[in-house]
């Protein structure tokens, strides 16, 4: 009986995914009504009782727009530390005086915003820091960009404005600068969210780009613990702003999504025989390095760590084993290439190419594991199942940008000498190399980790993963159940071993059927 009687099929057609709209605006609440008044002029429109008191507030308001005028002078001007000073002067007096104002608490967090945007972009920090430590009394620009520009502050100054009364237009403002302000701080989901509340009081293509980037960096910050969230976040942005880029993107995503099993032919061309296995190593070495190995030169790694029997009955006696040969030479790091090769009576030969290897580097890192060499039992074609995981991995800043994917691959003996038949891949896998270096970046001390963000998944990485099985008549292949992504769906599905493998080939071969 077939082990998969009885199992889940493996479904790749996956039904059409509902996605909320980006822009509807049913339950954003309608803005409040206009603020008390603030000018004397205004005043005389209330009552007499009222009016003593609203001229007195009238007179604290008129000096915090004052303040706020300096402050707006001293910002044109590039004096960053005064403008500042001006703009905290002005909440100041507001709130020592029993009075609060949504347009001047605005007004002081989004300069705390630009003035931090100005720092990064026209100042050199690190010298900054080090006028700090010296010694001497902090430049007042030192102070301003090492301790005034906090965004937590400007943030919490945005939504205690918000919960003041104000009118749609000044709400839409508020909303726009917190969202951009949330967004600096990591928070692309809460910015997007204030996004789309202003767009929902005031239509503006500026805000409508910034929401369309804000739910794409939403996606991508959620997009390694929940990608079908990510997903939905990716077309969202797309809706309220097409990105051809953003578009092609998405569309690779949902490919590696529906990526099925396959198995590929080998290519039928006859691996090269070496009487030996250091006559193998110096000939794969021959096209690596960049000075020619001499008879004398000795080799690194050049040797196989035990070797396993696979000959069966009516075979010649034949071997594999592991092969990893390093490269004597260290440019940036070790290089190893990683081999399964096979040993019989006419010499030796590489099997399968597993990849390289490449470590102590701190700007790219090769990596090959979780090898494994299963004899498969009779009479399936294939005597032996190789599976191993390689990918690569690049700095990038101050994090590594790794991809790893599992493969498979089934040989045998085949007339005078063993060969594969067919390779597959088993999908993404995590990267596990224990010889990487932090990047050079992190090695100068340039590196925020508390502020640091998470590398988005890649399009492979929504790709399944499969286990296989291999038995005398049978292939059994398992698409794991994803336990984050909400549609990825396990299953089971089984290939007639031998008949898989006769039909990958064009030419007749040993145990399969004429014609195939």
């Amino acid at each position: 009986m077939s082990a998969c009687e009885g199992e889940a099929p493996l479904v790749t057609v996956r039904p059409a995914e509902s996605t909320p709209d980006p822009l509807a605006c049913d339950e954003v609440a309608v803005a409040p009504a206009e603020p008390p008044p603030t000018t004397a002029t205004a005043c005389r429109a209330l009552a007499p009782a009222e009016r003593a008191d609203c001229v007195a507030n009238a007179r604290v308001f008129a000096r915090a727009q004052g303040l706020l005028r300096r402050g707006r002078e001293a910002q044109s001007a590039g004096d960053w530390p005064r403008a500042l000073d001006e703009f905290e002067a002005a909440v100041d007096i507001l709130l020592s005086n029993g009075l609060d104002d949504a347009g001047v608490q605005g007004e002081a967090a989004w300069a705390i915003y630009l003035a931090r945007q100005w720092c990064e972009n026209t100042q050199d920090l690190e010298d900054l820091r080090y006028q700090d430590t010296s010694g001497g009394e902090p430049s007042p620009v030192a102070t301003l960009c090492l301790e005034r520009v906090d965004l937590a502050v400007a943030f919490e100054r945005l939504e205690q404005a918000l919960t003041l009364d104000m009118g749609a237009e000044r709400r839409a403002i508020l909303l726009y600068n917190a969202g951009r302000v949330a967004a600096e701080v990591g928070r692309p989901d809460e910015g997007a969210e204030l996004l789309r509340q202003s767009l929902c009081l005031r239509p503006n293509e500026t805000v409508r780009d910034h929401y369309a980037r804000l739910l794409w960096e939403a996606g991508d910050s959620v997009s390694m613990g929940s990608p079908t969230q990510a997903r939905m976040l990716y077309r969202q942005s797309l809706q309220v702003r097409p990105s051809p880029e953003h578009a092609s993107t998405l569309a690779d995503i949902e490919q590696a999504r529906v990526m099925g099993f396959a198995l590929e032919p080998t290519s039928l061309g006859e691996a090269v025989v070496y009487p030996n296995l250091d006559e193998l190593c110096r000939a794969r070495l021959a096209d690596l390095l960049s000075e020619p190995l001499l008879p004398e030169d000795e080799l690194e790694g050049c040797d196989v760590d035990g070797w396993q029997a696979m000959q069966r009955e009516g075979e010649p006696a034949w071997s594999v084993g592991e092969l990893r040969l390093a490269s004597p030479e260290h440019y940036d790091g070790f290089t190893n290439s990683v081999y399964i090769v096979a040993r019989f009576s006419a010499g030796v030969m590489v099997l399968v190419e597993l990849g390289d290897e490449h470590g102590d580097s701190r700007t790219g890192n090769a990596y090959v594991g979780n090898v494994s060499v299963d004899a498969v039992p009779e009479p399936a074609r294939a005597s032996l199942a190789v599976t191993w995981v390689a990918g690569e991995a690049f700095a990038d800043g101050c994090d590594w940008e790794s991809e790893a994917t599992a493969r498979l691959a089934l040989c045998g003996w085949e007339g005078r000498r063993p060969r594969c038949f067919a390779q597959a891949s088993l999908g993404p896998a995590s990267y596990e190399s224990d010889s990487m270096l932090g990047t050079i970046q992190e090695s100068l001390g340039r590196c925020d980790y508390d502020n640091a963000v998470p590398s988005p998944r890649r399009p492979a990485e929504y790709a399944p993963r499969y286990a296989v099985e291999v038995g005398a008549h049978e292939l059994v292949v398992t698409r794991e159940a994803s336990v984050d992504d909400d549609e990825a769906q396990g299953g089971v599905a089984c290939f007639p071993l031998n008949e898989t493998l006769c039909a990958l080939d064009s030419r007749p071969v040993t145990g399969c059927p004429s014609g195939s």
